[in-house]
C-alpha cells in the first residue's frame, strides 16, 4: 500500500514553518506563532487528507470501436474505454486517474481523467480516442491515480491497473479482384470433373484403368455398356505470398511497410473469397494459417537476423505466387525464378523508389523469364492493386507486363 508523498510545495510550506518558529522564538511576537501553528495543522491535515480520499480504485480497460476484423489496423481511430471503480470502505475525491500508450518507437502518449467524487462501490467510466500511427505491438502502460488533496502538499499515488498490449494490424487497402494472380485471385473457385474426388457429379464410359470400384452399375445397366462414377473435385486453389523483410529493409523502413500492406490487402482480399494465403518472409513460413494468424504475422514481422536467410518458395500445384522484393533483393528474386513452372502464375512486385540510385536489374530478370512484374514506388500501394486487378472486361488486353510507377 503507497503512503502520502510529500511534494514540492509541501517542502516549501514545512520549510517556512520551520522559519517562523525560529522567527517566532526570536521575536516573542504571537501573531508568527499563530501563523506557525496554523502551517503546521495544514502539513499535518494535507498528509492524511490524500489517504482518506484516494479510496481503493481499479480500473478495467477496455479497447474497441474499430471497424475493421480481426483488430485495430494502423491509421483507424480506436476508443479506449475505462470502467474507474471504488473498491474502498471511503470515497474517493479529487482524483487523477494517469494512463498512457507507448508505441514501437517508445514514445508514450499520456492521458488523463479527473474524478472529483466517487462514492464506496460506485463506478464510473470514460473513454479516449487513440489513432495508431504504426502496426506491432503496442504497450500500454500501468494505470494509476493520484490525489493531492485538499492543498497539494503531499501526494498518494498507486497502481490501479495492469499493463496491457494491444495488437495493430497493417493498414489493409480495398481490392475488388486479383485478375494477375489466376485462380487464387478469381471471385470464386469452379469445382472440376475428376476420376477421383469428394461427390458423385454424374457418370461417363468406362476406359481402362478405371476402378473397377467406381463402375456406375445403374447407368451400366440402363445404357448397355460399362459406365463408371465421375466425382467433383475442388483444386487446391491457394495463394503464396512471398517477401524478404531483411532485404527490404536496406531500402528504408518504409519500404518494408509498403510490402507489409501489399502483402496484408492481396491476402485479406483472397481470404474474403474463400481462399487461403500461404505466408513466406525469411524462415517464417505459415501454411495455411487463418486469416486472423496471417495478418498476426504481418503485423509483428521485422527485418531480424533471423528472417536474413535465403527465402525458399515450394507452392503447391494449384497455387499462385506473388512476390513481394526489393530491386536489390536477388535472393528473392532466385527464389521467384524457381518458382516459374507449369502453368503456375508467378507474379512480383519489385519496390523502387527507395533507394538512391535504384540497384540491380531484378525487374528485367523477372521479365524475361515470365514474371509478372509490377512496379510500386513511393505512396503507389493503391495503383500496384490496381495493376495487380488484371485487364478489365470490354477493354483492350494489356500485356503480360504491367508497370506501375
Amino acid at each position: 500500500m503507497s503512503v502520502p508523498i510529500i511534494t514540492a510545495r509541501g517542502i516549501g510550506v514545512v520549510v517556512s514553518a520551520i522559519l517562523i518558529l525560529l522567527l517566532a522564538n526570536l521575536t516573542r511576537v504571537g501573531w508568527l506563532f499563530l501563523l506557525d501553528s496554523l502551517l503546521w495543522g495544514t502539513v499535518v491535515v494535507s498528509s492524511i487528507s490524500p489517504w482518506l480520499a484516494s479510496g481503493r480504485l481499479r480500473v478495467r480497460r477496455h479497447a474497441g470501436g474499430w471497424a475493421t476484423e480481426p483488430g485495430p489496423m494502423e491509421g483507424a481511430p480506436v476508443e479506449l474505454r475505462f470502467t474507474v471503480e471504488n473498491r474502498g470502505l471511503l470515497p474517493s475525491a479529487f482524483v487523477t486517474v494517469a494512463y498512457g500508450i507507448a508505441s514501437p518507437l517508445r514514445e508514450v502518449r499520456r492521458g488523463r481523467m479527473f474524478i472529483a467524487w466517487l462514492g464506496r462501490g460506485r463506478s464510473t467510466s470514460g473513454s479516449a480516442e487513440v489513432i495508431f500511427k504504426r502496426r506491432g505491438l503496442h504497450r500500454m502502460p500501468a494505470v494509476t491515480s493520484e490525489t493531492k488533496l485538499p492543498f497539494g502538499l503531499f501526494r498518494k499515488r498507486s497502481r490501479a491497473g495492469e499493463a496491457a498490449d494491444i495488437l495493430v494490424y497493417p493498414r489493409v487497402f480495398a481490392v475488388s479482384r486479383l485478375a494477375l494472380l489466376g485462380r487464387a485471385g478469381e471471385t470464386s473457385f469452379r469445382p472440376q470433373a475428376a476420376r477421383l474426388g469428394e461427390q458423385i457429379v454424374g457418370s461417363r464410359r468406362y476406359v481402362p484403368g478405371d476402378p473397377v470400384r467406381h463402375i456406375h452399375w445403374r447407368n451400366t445397366a440402363r445404357l448397355g455398356q460399362p459406365q463408371v462414377k465421375e466425382f467433383e473435385q475442388t483444386p487446391q486453389s491457394s495463394l503464396m505470398i512471398a517477401l524478404d523483410p531483411a532485404a527490404i529493409r536496406r531500402d528504408g523502413e518504409d519500404a518494408l511497410e509498403h510490402a507489409v500492406r501489399l502483402a496484408a490487402s492481396v491476402g485479406d482480399h483472397v481470404y474474403s473469397l474463400g481462399g487461403s494465403a500461404d505466408l513466406v518472409a525469411g524462415r517464417l513460413r505459415l501454411e495455411q494459417p487463418s486469416r486472423d494468424q496471417f495478418l498476426e504475422q504481418l503485423a509483428l514481422l521485422e527485418p531480424s537476423e533471423t528472417q536474413s536467410s535465403p527465402m525458399v518458395i515450394e507452392p503447391g500445384p494449384y497455387s499462385s505466387v506473388l512476390g513481394v522484393v526489393s530491386d536489390g533483393g536477388e535472393g528473392a528474386a532466385d527464389a521467384l525464378l524457381d518458382a516459374v513452372t507449369g502453368h503456375r502464375v508467378v507474379t512480383a512486385v519489385v519496390l523502387t523508389g527507395f533507394s538512391a540510385p535504384p540497384r540491380g536489374d531484378l525487374a528485367d530478370r523477372l521479365r524475361q523469364a515470365g514474371v509478372v512484374v509490377v512496379d510500386c514506388g513511393p505512396d503507389g500501394i493503391p495503383a500496384a492493386l490496381a495493376a495487380l486487378e488484371g485487364p478489365v472486361a470490354g477493354r483492350a488486353p494489356q500485356t503480360a507486363t504491367a508497370v506501375v510507377r
